[in-house]
């Protein structure tokens, strides 16, 4: 007594009838016992062949996690699989959709300066890719105040610090950020930054693809004066 690849084809097909998608669901065991599981084992259809034509079927509906069994014949049991992934179907639309995980890839000078700012800024991309666009802009401003205070902190002395740690940023950006240019784009991601936190924009006409501009062109004057300062430390002026 077995349950034949051609029933389990029968059950596979009754899945893309009802406009699932097979990959969502295992399909697990052989012969006189087989099991079809949706995402967890909360959501299972098992069907086990126990006399010649006849089957025992423990169900385990979306909507309800305690499982029952009947002992019915092929057709019944096509048809209770029917009304199951029928079941699955209506219930998998208001399900949570799988969250879509942004990875970007930074240089790794930017990891030494702030981990910190990779880690917010990976999760604010994560929140556009999702569609959460009115909140992902406050994550980018978060992301880029942790990048210039971790800059900060790695080229000034220890006994500054407190005061950098303390400061509001765009003080401690006037203060403390002796390049020009990147003294010149720093405070426009904060204008921009604080833009998505405001009811009414200041900067109108301006996108969230500005403000990621600007924090890319910031980082790129990071790195660039971070070249220059060792060919200065390399070649020395007046050697």
């Amino acid at each position: 007594m077995r349950i034949t690849n051609k029933q389990k084809i029968e059950l596979k097909n009754i899945l893309t009838e009802s406009g699932l998608d097979e990959e969502q669901f295992e399909f697990v065991g052989e012969d006189e016992k087989f099991q079809i599981k949706f995402r967890t084992d909360f959501f299972t259809f098992s069907i086990e062949m126990y006399e010649p034509e006849k089957y025992l079927n423990t169900i385990t509906y979306v909507n309800n996690k305690k499982p029952h069994s009947l002992r019915q014949n092929w057709k019944d049991t096509i048809s209770q699989f029917q009304h199951w992934a029928k079941g699955i179907s209506e219930d998998v639309k208001h399900l949570p959709k799988a969250i879509t995980k942004k990875e970007l890839k930074f240089p790794p000078e930017i990891f030494k300066y702030s981990k910190a700012f990779v880690e917010i800024y990976e999760q604010a991309s994560t929140a556009e890719a999702n569609g959460l666009n009115e909140i992902c802009g406050l994550g980018y401003r978060k992301a880029f105040e942790f990048l210039i205070k971790d800059f900060l902190l790695k080229k000034h002395p220890k006994t500054e610090h407190s005061k950098i740690k303390e400061m509001q940023i765009s003080p401690c950006i006037n203060q403390y950020v002796t390049s020009d240019e990147i003294k010149l784009l720093a405070i426009r991601v904060l204008w921009l930054g604080n833009d998505q936190a405001h009811y009414l924009k200041k900067w109108k006409g301006k996108k969230l693809s500005d403000l990621k501009s600007l924090i890319d062109l910031t980082i790129k004057w990071i790195l660039i004066r971070d070249e220059l300062s060792k060919v200065e430390k390399d070649m020395p002026k007046g050697k």
